[in-house]
């Protein structure tokens, strides 16, 4: 794989270190890497990975240097087919977003650090398809400040190289040189900070300076390295030059930037600092404090290292340190004996190998570098999918992502269009090419040059929505077949068509289809029941796409419970209701107002009867939203509502819970794909039908006082859970999920 990295400058820092461990991870991993900066001090270690560097002024928004770098990049791009551009800071990435619109390269960036944001830099700022961060924190920092998707942010770890930064860096005679250089006393007991010194980092160095001579006067010979040059180093070393005056002894050394930051923390025994430095030392087997200018920590230890490991060991939401805390952290460290202090480095050492090795970062980069569309631009799809894509419906979108992820994975260089509402917001989400649903010649020019139309997944021809819905869906599949396109219905639930009328304009089109593949049995009874031949090398029985879909990682199902009421002792059970208005009062059903009391009533005897508490979760914020926060207001203390949940956080979420109470199908669907009983409210043909092709609960029928009915499926569910058989029947059901794809693109040939 041929990759650009652009960043603003490869000299001393924690951002331009991780381009340099990464370029050189992905070259032994048999990458080409060019990397684009400004320059600086890391050239030569570049140079001898094997990676070529090109100079651009990428580190400053001066309008003269933003068009060279501008129109050097689009000249490097033209003459070099680069299999994926990836942009590690602000400038760079609204250069190569500019250019990405151009030329279509497969695009990522890296969020290193918090950016500053007002409205006109949100506005500015630019992402690729999929956004690399390096600690969940700063995940859901971009998602709250730049609206950016979760699913399209992948959390990867600050890798590094173990063969540079490890415990024999201690004994190299070249650390020993520099400590000879240094000037540094044999029997003294050592204090390193490495950080760069711009006045919005340089805090603990000033507090360690003015600490300094009290830790010497309890202590006995202590002295403190300070590494690294910036903005504010200049005061800095005026402060160590006057703590030395006033001890009498040069006992700080400020060392400026320095490119063997590996020997530097070799000469300390005790390290203090924050994020990458803080890795390094720990890779080297020495004793932390962990504190910067975001945040304290203190001294690394079992007890806060999972809260270390949450903000990549930066401290972000944590108390701002203080002198007296250094202190302190630092007399309990030095009074230790050399033994413990040796188990403890250890410990840390143990992380890196567990947790950070640079190959593992390549590994991540390059997983996300194979999901992301074909380099080229194209002006037509090979294969058009047609779907309720772009409603802000949970499970339909979450249909196309799985439907895509399937697809790319028998042909990663398929060229695909989707037809969608909002196509701007979803080409942006999916990171491919959407023109809108109702564009008339955009639709037609499109069928014209494709090998196929896909039409679904879901329920789409039903009428029970309406019947301008089924006619819409008709008439794309009619389109394709006036262009002679292949169509498929790709795993498509049949019905309910009530109406004679369409059942008659159903399966006229139906039968002129060229393959068809069904999530569930009684869609294929429908489909005979419209007079539609059986035909196994047209018709097959294969399962939702949706259980192909991978679940967020547990570390982001924390961070979103961090901001809730949520209790880790606490059993919890998920509640997901659709507006029981859309359905009306007839034929002896509920109203609105009815089936929210029976639902409240049954919520409240579950409590009563299991301590369990609900998590109501809208599957569309606007139908759901109203029903599911109306139910809130009554239900037990402590019950919780999320809402804007993607369906990978959904599905994380649920492997925390006991079970699931649904109505919409893609809930009960996740539900079965988690391995959770699923106690199903019916309301459409398709929740029943889903239900029993899973072998999930009968549903419950909502048409008369239900509450009693509901709570007595959840005891008898929880008396009897049955994981072992819902994990088996979920692994059948993904790999009949992965079968549409095949057949989809057998008829592409």
């Amino acid at each position: 794989m041929k990759i650009l990295m652009t960043t603003m400058s490869m000299d001393i820092g924690g951002a331009e270190t991780h381009v340099l461990e990464l370029s050189r991870a992905l070259v032994r991993a048999g990458c080409a890497v060019t990397v684009v900066s400004c320059g600086g001090a890391y050239l030569p270690a570049l140079a001898a990975a094997g990676v070529r560097h090109i100079t651009l002024p990428l580190n400053t928004k001066r309008p003269a240097a933003l068009i060279k770098s501008y129109c050097g990049l689009a000249r490097l791009l033209r003459d070099e087919q680069f299999d994926i551009v990836h942009a590690h800071a602000r400038i760079p990435a609204f250069l190569c977003a500019m250019l990405h619109r151009r030329l279509g390269f497969r695009f990522v960036t890296s969020a290193h650090a918090r950016f500053r944001v007002n409205a006109w830099l949100r506005r500015a700022s630019a992402w690729g398809e999929r956004t690399i961060t390096i600690s969940d924190d700063l995940k859901q920092y971009l998602i709250d400040n730049y609206g950016l998707c979760p699913d399209n942010i992948i959390t990867t770890i600050n890798g590094i190289d173990m063969d540079r930064f490890s415990p024999a860096a201690a004994a190299s005679p070249d650390t020993a040189a520099l400590a000879a250089q240094i000037g540094l006393q044999p029997e003294s007991r050592r204090l390193v900070f490495v950080s760069r010194m711009d006045t919005d980092c340089s805090l603990v160095a000033e507090q360690l300076i003015a600490v300094l001579p009290g830790l010497r006067a309890r202590h006995g010979e202590v002295e403190l390295i300070l590494v690294g040059g910036g903005s504010d180093s200049a005061r800095i070393a005026s402060l160590a030059e006057a703590a030395n005056r006033a001890m009498g002894t040069a006992a700080i050394h400020t060392l400026g930037n320095r490119t063997d930051v590996d020997r530097c923390i070799a000469l300390g025994d005790i390290f203090i600092g924050v994020s990458r430095a803080t890795l390094e030392t720990m890779a080297e087997g020495k004793p932390v404090v962990v504190a910067g200018n975001e945040g304290w920590l203190g001294t690394l230890t079992a007890d806060n290292l999972a809260a270390a490991m949450d903000t990549n060991f930066c401290c972000r939401g944590f108390a701002l340190p203080r002198a007296e805390w250094l202190a302190r952290d630092l007399d309990d460290l030095l009074g230790r004996t050399p033994e413990e202090l040796a188990a403890m480095g250890e410990a840390n050492l143990a992380v890196i190998r567990a947790h950070y090795s640079a190959d593992r970062m390549a590994a991540d980069c390059l997983a996300v570098y194979r999901t992301l569309t074909p380099r080229r631009l194209y002006r037509q799809g090979e294969v058009v999918i047609s779907g309720y894509y772009g409603f802000g419906n949970l499970g339909d979108d979450s249909l196309l992502a799985c439907i895509l992820d399937n697809l790319r994975a028998v042909r990663p260089d398929l060229r695909v269009t989707v037809l969608a509402k909002n196509p701007r917001r979803m080409r942006e989400r999916f990171a491919v090419r959407c023109i809108g649903r109702m564009n008339l010649p955009a639709i037609l020019r499109e069928l014209r040059g494709a090998s196929l139309l896909i039409s679904g997944g879901g329920s789409l021809l039903q009428d029970n929505t309406s019947t301008k819905s089924l006619l819409y869906y008709l008439a794309v599949i009619r389109l394709a077949q006036l262009c002679r396109t292949p169509v498929m219905l790709y795993a498509n639930g049949i019905g309910p068509l009530y109406r004679a009328r369409n059942r008659t304009r159903a399966a006229a089109a139906l039968e002129k289809i060229d393959r068809i593949t069904l999530r569930d049995p009684a869609s294929l009874d429908e489909l005979t029941a419209l007079g539609i031949r059986p035909d196994p090398a047209r018709i097959t029985l294969t399962a939702d796409p949706a259980f192909t879909l991978t679940p967020a990682p547990a570390s982001r199902i924390s961070a979103i419970l961090a901001r809730t009421a949520y209790r880790p002792d606490q059993r919890y059970y998920a509640v997901s209701l659709r507006a029981w208005h859309m359905l009306g009062a007839a034929d002896g059903m509920l109203g609105e107002q009815a089936f929210i009391d029976e639902v409240s009533r049954a919520i409240t005897r579950i409590h009563a009867d299991t301590g369990m508490l609900p998590i109501f979760i809208p599957m569309q914020a606007g139908l759901d939203g109203a029903i599911c926060r109306t139910l809130l207001t009554a239900a037990p203390e402590g019950s919780l509502l999320l809402e804007n949940l993607t369906a990978p956080e959904l599905c994380g979420l649920l492997s925390r819970l006991t079970l699931v109470v649904g109505m919409r199908l893609h809930m009960l669907i996740y539900a079965t794909h988690m391995h959770l009983p699923a106690i199903g409210i019916s309301y459409d043909p398709k929740v029943d039908a889903f239900l029993s092709y899973a072998g999930q609960p009968a549903p419950i029928i909502p048409d008369h006082a239900f509450a009693d009915t509901l709570a007595d499926a959840v005891g008898a569910a929880l008396a009897a859970p049955d994981t072992a058989r819902l994990a088996a029947r979920d692994a059948e059901l993904a790999a009949l999920a992965r079968r549409n794809a095949e057949l989809a693109l057998e008829l592409c040939q």
